[in-house]
């Protein structure tokens, strides 16, 4: 948008869903591994009891769309449209 329509990232609002929950997505290691090899691992991830990791893909999304200039409250990402349903 900024790019294409010169749209000013402050101005932009971004809708991400649905998506699944930090509580449901839960993955093996091999799976995790390739988390670990594109994000900071323990940043997104959290090893449950069992063995598998819990991956924070609500958070990912939402630190990407600040660190492309778009303001907090300025998105609603998988959090907030859990909360709404």
């Amino acid at each position: 948008m900024k790019e294409k329509y010169g749209c000013a990232a402050e101005n932009i609002t971004a809708v991400c869903g649905p998506s699944i929950c930090p509580e449901c997505f839960l993955v093996h290691d091999d799976c995790a591994q390739v988390f670990f090899a594109a994000f900071e691992k323990g940043k997104y991830d959290r090893l449950m009891s069992d063995g598998r990791y819990s991956i924070d893909l609500w958070r990912i999304m939402e630190d990407q769309l600040l660190s492309c200039g778009i303001k907090a409250g300025k998105h609603i990402g998988g959090a907030l449209l859990h909360l709404l349903r």
